[in-house]
């Protein structure tokens, strides 16, 4: 059910339902969803919220993004390891957010791939078998929100997934033209 909720998600065309975020709500969320992913392969979630600003966003939206993200970086930790959510300022107005870990890593040939529908790096009979969405409708979820994520990783040290939003979102009226995200 989680693939169809994906690639439902993926193909449909939508706006955020901006509100006020309460961003320390999210992360906790966040953590909630993810703790048995995480406590079944020993991973450790440590929160890092440094953000106090206002947040106008689509908050079940934001959560979604971060839930793939969090267990996309358990899915590439040993056990031992440590999965960081972080939340900080970033240029005036902007919320920067990171998911680091410090996993497998990503191989350098693949990383302009990771974005693309129905690509994946977890391999038939791992434990966790993705089916190439998560990403894909991460960026799906910043660009609607008009920000931008991006990767840097190392094989074998480890991963961080930066996503920047602006944290007043405004969207403007219907009959306003604008770019598809």
């Amino acid at each position: 059910t989680d693939y169809l909720r994906e690639a439902l998600f993926f193909a449909e065309r939508r706006e955020p339902k901006l509100e006020p975020v309460d961003l320390a709500l999210v992360f906790a969320r966040v953590r909630d969803v993810t703790a048995e992913r995480a406590s079944r392969r020993r991973i450790a979630v440590a929160l890092a919220q440094e953000f106090s600003h206002p947040l106008t966003a689509d908050g079940v939206l934001l959560q979604r993004m971060l839930v793939n993200l969090v267990a996309n970086a358990i899915d590439a930790s040993s056990p031992g390891q440590t999965v960081m959510l972080a939340a900080r300022p970033a240029r005036a107005g902007w919320l920067r957010l990171e998911v680091s870990d410090q996993g497998c890593g990503i191989p350098t040939d693949l990383i302009d791939r990771i974005f693309d529908p129905y690509f994946t790096t977890k391999q038939f009979g791992e434990e966790v078998r993705g089916f190439g969405l998560g990403l894909t409708v991460s960026q799906k979820i910043v660009h609607l929100h008009r920000g931008t994520i991006g990767v840097r990783s190392q094989p074998g040290r480890g991963t961080i997934i930066t996503v920047e939003i602006p944290a007043a979102l405004e969207i403007p009226p219907a009959n306003e033209t604008r770019p598809p995200p």
